[in-house]
């Protein structure tokens, strides 16, 4: 166990991006080992546990993971066969795990990784061919919402996907022992950037590395919006070594430096404009979509069909239970049912839908907040319902 030690501080004291953090670390595991720190140690996996413990707060990126290593020349029956890489990013879709648009005409794009992409010379590059259909869907929303709170890090998708948002620019640089490479959007990306748009990012405590520097790019520059948690704090770059016996280590060799800024977030993490719990960060972030959209001129359909939304997003859905009973019952081809102390409606067959109050007698269509439906009375009985769209459509059907 203690030579793994010794391997494992020689490969961080060489690699790391600051030589003399690198040193520091280095020593420490030297000195923990030598003072049998390790000697209780299960197995490798356990003493991956232990040496990650010990060097994680150095660098959020430093680590220790052990695998079991794979026979030289493996057959049929050695066991399990691993999952390729290009097989697994293509099972989870090169990180994009859902692409909505939301009531209002909002944008939602969820990320659960930031795939490897070289956007500069493959065009027809898997990753980015799903990029840009993600993209495509939400092109003619009024605002976009990134989700990265399950998001941590990866590659040079967060390169790509920043740069649809930004002027033509230097972002920042990457600082190695013994290099400088400046850090730019990707040009080239064929008219298909928006500099207008209203953009929010969702974070968490998960969200990290590459997610963070998608995050504070777009933050530090005014572009972005962001609702949720602080984050990880994982800025600086590197990659795995061999330490033997299954064992490798992440050493992390570069660190970006931001030219806003003038620095990153390792440690610190990302403070979100609109601090909240990664659990309604949706909401809020939609919520506040919908305000700015509304600040801006829109036609007057639109304005109804965001303001809807807005209040169907934000209104208390809590009907008082005997109203509710009263509006219960047949309505041509239709139905209002009480459920739960709430109101669905049902036409025909249709499965039934639920309907959030959204003012005196007025109800929204939970999954479709563009549809409304309110109830005429005559005598105090209630008459008959009236169905209107944001589009201004509106029908009146008389109760039976």
């Amino acid at each position: 166990m203690r030579t793994d030690v010794t391997r494992i501080a020689d490969l961080i004291a060489a690699r790391y991006f600051d030589a003399d953090v690198g040193a520091e670390v280095a020593e420490r595991l030297r000195t923990a080992a030598a003072t049998g720190d390790f000697d209780g140690s299960v197995d490798r996996h356990d003493l991956a546990a232990r040496i990650t413990a010990i060097i994680a707060p150095y660098d959020g990126h430093l680590r220790v993971g052990w695998q079991e290593p794979r026979p030289s020349d493996p057959q049929p029956e050695s066991g399990p066969e691993r999952m390729s890489e290009r097989v697994r990013a293509e099972r989870r879709n090169h990180g994009f795990r859902r692409v909505e648009l939301l009531p209002g005409n909002l944008g939602l794009i969820e990320l659960s990784e930031f795939a490897d992409l070289d956007a500069t010379s493959d065009p027809d590059a898997p990753a980015r061919r799903v990029a840009d259909a993600a993209l495509t869907l939400v092109q003619r929303a009024d605002a976009v919402i990134f989700d990265l709170r399950l998001n941590g890090g990866g590659g040079t998708m967060a390169d790509y996907l920043v740069s649809h948002f930004l002027p033509e620019q230097v972002l920042g640089e990457q600082r190695s022992r013994t290099a400088r490479r400046e850090i730019r959007t990707v040009g080239r990306l064929g008219g298909r950037r928006r500099l207008d748009v209203p953009l929010y990012v969702l974070t968490s405590a998960q969200t990290a590395s590459a997610a963070e520097f998608f995050t504070a790019t777009l933050q530090v520059r005014g572009r972005a919006t962001v609702v949720g948690e602080r984050t990880a704090g994982a800025a600086n770059l590197g990659d795995d070594f061999d330490a033997g016996g299954g064992l490798y280590v992440f050493v992390p060799m570069d660190t970006p430096v931001d030219r806003v800024s003038g620095g990153n977030w390792e440690g610190v993490g990302i403070e979100p404009d609109l601090p909240t719990g990664s659990g309604q960060a949706l909401t809020v972030a939609r919520a506040a979509a919908l305000r700015q959209i509304l600040t801006a001129e829109l036609p007057p359909a639109q304005a109804r069909d965001a303001s809807w939304a807005l209040e169907a997003l934000t209104a208390d859905h809590r009907p008082d239970p005997a109203a509710a009973a009263e509006f219960a019952g047949d309505y041509g081809n239709r139905t209002v049912l009480v459920d739960r102390g709430g109101l669905s409606l049902q036409r025909a067959d249709w499965p039934p839908r639920r309907l959030l109050s959204v003012g005196p007698e007025l109800f929204a269509v939970a999954d479709d907040p563009s549809r409304r439906v309110g109830f005429e009375r005559r005598d105090g009985r209630v008459t008959a319902m009236i169905e209107t769209t944001s589009t201004g459509a509106e029908t009146r059907i008389r109760r039976r």
